[in-house]
């Protein structure tokens, strides 16, 4: 049964309960002693279904919080292995950093020795060139 009907029998019971002790409490009877005697025997009644709506409503939450519980852990731990995750993919992307960093570096260079070696064999050519006249 879902808690909330538990909840409203335990309600209706009580309240019923009550009227039942009220109505033998305030009866015109004969002998009052034995009205009280019912009266007290239905309120002790009443708290013994209290006290086990009690211990079931605690129970029924124990076992909420134990399986939050279990969550809670379950959740820490895809925590940390995520952070273990995105901890080595930082150390790769600062590996491939600095590796792109090297190879610009070495494309620089090669760029500049390209380039002075297009400028000498410019000199050459224009050396060579008014060699021939």
């Amino acid at each position: 049964m879902k808690r909330s009907s538990i909840e409203t029998i335990v309600l209706v019971v009580g309240v019923a309960i009550i009227g039942i002790a009220l109505f033998f409490m305030f009866n015109d009877s004969q002998d009052p002693s034995k009205s009280i005697f019912i009266t007290n025997l239905i309120f002790s009644f009443g708290f013994l279904v209290y006290i086990l709506y009690s211990i079931m409503s605690a129970s029924s939450l124990n076992k909420e919080i134990r399986g939050l519980n279990k969550h809670l852990e379950g959740l820490k731990h895809e925590i940390t292995k995520y952070k273990t995750q995105l901890a080595d993919k930082d150390s790769q992307i600062q590996n491939l950093t600095q590796t792109l960093a090297e190879k610009e570096q070495s494309l620089n260079s090669q760029i500049e020795k390209v380039t002075l070696l297009e400028k000498k064999l410019e000199d050459i050519r224009s050396s060579g060139a008014n060699s021939d006249i």
